[in-house]
């Protein structure tokens, strides 16, 4: 990408903004695009006795669109749902 050239990457993503592709012009120098390796990940086992783990420490999810935390909530909800009336 980077041997393409600066005005290259801002022509893709304006291919891709599509209502706000005017933003790709904000874009002056490398040094202002960061690449993020996102995995999405989960545990084989999301208890044990005394521990329950929710959200991110049960499943990391990718940052964008804020999806990790709205699992997180469905998680707290589900988990108080099946365990408020055993504690």
């Amino acid at each position: 990408m980077r041997s393409a050239g600066l005005a290259a990457f801002r022509d893709s993503l304006r291919a891709i903004l599509h209502v706000q592709a005017s933003r790709a012009d904000e874009i002056q120098d490398w040094e202002q695009v960061k690449l993020l390796s996102v995995q999405v990940n989960r545990l084989q086992r999301w208890w044990r006795p005394g521990l329950l783990c929710i959200g991110d420490a049960a499943h990391a999810m990718s940052p964008v669109g804020g999806v990790g935390v709205n699992l997180a909530v469905q998680d707290a909800v589900a988990a108080a749902n099946l365990l408020a009336e055993h504690l």
